[in-house]
C-alpha cells in the first residue's frame, strides 16, 4: 500500500483523502483495496496482477511534461511510448507497481486546440476528433486562439 501511496503521489499528484489502512482512497477519486479476494467472496487466487484487461486513465494538458516526469520515475514499466490515435490524440500507457496499466492522455479540448492552431479549419478538426463543429465552436470561444 505505501508503494501505491507514493507511486500516484509522485507521478500523478494524487494525495490520499482517506486511509483505512487496508483500503486507501485517492484525490483522483480512486482506491486501492488489499484482500479483495477475501472482501469480494472470490478467493485470493482469483486476484492476480498484470491482467491487461483494464485501466486506469488520466488526462492531462501537458504530455510532454508528463512524459519526461515519468522517464525519470525509477524503475518504470512502459506498456508503450507516446503514441498518436486516430483521432489525433496522443496517449502513453505505463504499469503501476501492481501492474494495473495506467492511460495518460491528452485532453481532448487540449487535441482540438492543438488542431485548429496547426491550421485545421473547424470542419476539419471535428472530422479528424470525431468532436461536434458546435462543441469545436464552443471552445473556441472560452480558449480564442
Amino acid at each position: 500500500m505505501e508503494i501505491f501511496k507514493q507511486f500516484y503521489k509522485e507521478l500523478f499528484d494524487q494525495q490520499v483523502t482517506l486511509d483505512f489502512g487496508q483500503n486507501v482512497v485517492l484525490s483522483g477519486g480512486f482506491a486501492q483495496q488489499e484482500g479483495f479476494g477475501a472482501l469480494a467472496g472470490t478467493g485470493e487466487q482469483a486476484v492476480r496482477l498484470g491482467g491487461q484487461d483494464m485501466e486506469l486513465y488520466f488526462e492531462t494538458g501537458g504530455l510532454e511534461a508528463f512524459g519526461k516526469k515519468a522517464e525519470a520515475y525509477p524503475g518504470l514499466r512502459w506498456v508503450h511510448p507516446v503514441k498518436q490515435h486516430a483521432w489525433a490524440q496522443r496517449v502513453v500507457r505505463l504499469y503501476d507497481p501492481d501492474e494495473h496499466i495506467v492511460e495518460v492522455g491528452e485532453s481532448m479540448d487540449t487535441v482540438i486546440l492543438r488542431l485548429l492552431k496547426n491550421g485545421r479549419s473547424i470542419e476539419e478538426t471535428a472530422e479528424i476528433s470525431q468532436y461536434p463543429a458546435a462543441y469545436i465552436k464552443a471552445l473556441l470561444k472560452k480558449h480564442p486562439l
